[in-house]
């Protein structure tokens, strides 16, 4: 009955300002639009949604050594994913990231079946329905950690 009275409550709403329905997207836009762009200015390429409230980025560009003799393994790479030892890239980078930069993402291949598993290993998903301080600080956080290369 709680949903339908809040259901009740919106439709009278409908068409005005303070619309839930109305309002949600004109405020998940603007985080949207405001993580794609700190994500883009650190080197990672975001995929921009049409919906919902989680955000895809490919971290490849920044660089990463994932063992020791790897093709990929720079000396200036930021990204080190020699001591994480899950078998999948994008669940090394994400626990990678939360113990050295201090930011969570979540691993794409989560949702996905075992052989599409590799089409997002150098993914990650981040959630932007936060309150403006909290993606400030996410966006600070990377700025800071690009600024120490």
């Amino acid at each position: 009955e709680a949903v339908a009275q809040g259901f009740e409550l919106e439709l009278g709403r409908l068409g005005q300002s303070e619309c839930y329905f109305l309002s949600l997207p004109r405020e998940l836009e603007a985080k949207r639009d405001f993580m794609a762009k700190f994500l883009s200015d650190v080197g990672m390429v975001p995929t921009i949604p049409e919906g919902g409230y989680f955000m895809v980025a490919d971290w490849s560009a920044l660089g990463y050594c994932c063992i020791t003799g790897d093709t990929a393994c720079i000396s200036d790479n930021k990204v080190n994913l020699e001591q994480e030892t899950d078998e999948l890239k994008d669940y090394r980078f994400t626990k990678w990231m939360s113990k050295n930069v201090k930011l969570q993402g979540i691993p794409p291949s989560a949702f996905y079946s075992e052989p599409h598993k590799h089409l997002v290993e150098t993914s990650v998903r981040y959630c932007f329905i936060k309150t403006d301080e909290k993606l400030q600080q996410a966006a600070d956080i990377l700025q800071k950690w690009k600024a120490s290369a």
